[in-house]
């Protein structure tokens, strides 16, 4: 006879991450952020202990795979003491996660470097080129860079803008990497990600000049089809991090266009986000309350709602599959699946959809016509 454990297997969440939204104060004002226009109202500081055994549920759910507890703010290191009462408790509780955040770095210092070490906390400095100063009026790389080069395995993460182009953010990465490598004996990790806009992002900030993104793009993409072409290791590269950002864009078109398991086959059917917020993602408050977005201050329920009422709300705010027959037949669909379901249409049509076509686009021309046969040898070597 079969078990109820055995059963509950068959129908159940498939959730690998849950963003723990502390709170949506911040000790920083940057330009860009897409927090801004989607904050109505802070949310509770306040924690409801039962979010500790909803975090366990999901642990057992998930069986053997760790569950990715993410602490989000505003700024996640205001909220440190928070962050050190969850952490000992889920320790406590032996549950299989592991925990990362990502903070501008103003108020990182020994003490919580430390911290973060022992109890294995992921750390992401995000930082944004060379203008970061005028963006948002701080500096980590200079002010508090004696404190990063300590950080074990740091990420940093960029937002492209008209105030950070390509070439610019990764020459910064290179200047640090220069001194993190003499450290730790290996690359910063790194990751750009393309500015949108939510609703109240400056122009300043979104404005860009498309055809010096394209011309940028292009540049490295034909440095990195040449040395793709090597058959080397990306760690080989003379140029290391513009080989990365492109060998990440490599591989989102190997893994659309393949019609390996898993893969897309060249198709897109989106029904919903990309992200996976709120669905494989969950984005959860102190009080419990649950969220579409880690960035937004508007709930949809709470860990006591139903499944399936939470989903059906979630469902029906999601604007992915109405954007379906206007974004199917996109050149650059394997890159964006539809979008961000915070960007709203005029948004979309105004930036949104410019820069991603601007980034894309000469990337997936080259590949087509002087890449064709990479994609061919890694079905081959796959």
């Amino acid at each position: 006879m079969k078990t109820y454990e055995h059963l509950k297997m068959f129908l159940r969440r498939n959730i690998d991450t849950i963003f723990v939204m502390m709170g949506n104060e911040c000790n920083l004002n940057c330009k860009y952020c897409l927090q801004h226009p989607m904050v109505e109202h802070p949310i509770s500081h306040e924690i409801n202990p039962d979010i500790y055994d909803f975090i366990e549920q999901v642990c057992k759910e998930n069986i053997n795979i760790p569950l990715d507890v993410r602490f989000w703010g505003g700024e996640p290191l205001v909220f440190f003491p928070v962050i050190k009462q969850m952490v000992e408790e889920l320790e406590k509780r032996e549950l299989p996660v592991k925990f990362s955040t990502m903070t501008n770095g103003k108020l990182l210092d020994e003490e919580k470097l430390q911290y973060c070490i022992d109890h294995k906390i992921h750390l992401a400095l995000s930082w944004d080129g060379p203008n970061v100063l005028e963006t948002r009026g701080y500096d980590a790389f200079k002010d508090n860079k004696d404190i990063l080069l300590k950080v074990p395995n740091l990420c940093i993460s960029s937002v492209m803008s008209a105030k950070a182009y390509p070439k610019e953010i990764i020459a910064g990465f290179k200047m640090f990497d220069e001194e993190y490598q003499k450290v730790w004996g290996h690359h910063v990790g790194t990751n750009i990600d393309d500015i949108f806009d939510t609703g109240g992002v400056p122009d300043e900030m979104t404005d860009m000049d498309y055809d010096r993104v394209s011309k940028e793009i292009a540049e490295m993409t034909e440095h990195y089809l040449k040395f793709k072409a090597t058959g080397k290791q990306l760690w080989e590269s003379d140029n290391y991090f513009e080989d990365k950002y492109m060998d990440d864009l490599f591989y989102n078109a190997y893994y659309f266009y393949s019609d390996h398991d898993g893969c897309n086959n060249g198709k897109w059917e989106g029904s919903w986000c990309c992200c996976g917020n709120g669905y494989t993602v969950l984005n959860m408050g102190l009080d419990g309350k649950l969220y579409p977005c880690h960035n937004t201050s508007h709930s949809i329920g709470t860990i006591y709602t139903g499944y399936f009422n939470y989903l059906k709300t979630l469902i029906k705010e999601d604007t992915t599959f109405h954007n379906r027959e206007v974004c199917k037949d996109c050149e650059v669909i394997c890159y964006c699946h539809g979008g961000c379901k915070m960007v709203s249409e005029e948004n979309r049509k105004k930036t949104y959809c410019k820069l991603k076509k601007a980034i894309y686009t000469p990337f997936l021309s080259a590949l087509n016509e002087l890449g064709g046969n990479l994609l061919e040898k890694e079905e081959v070597d796959n």
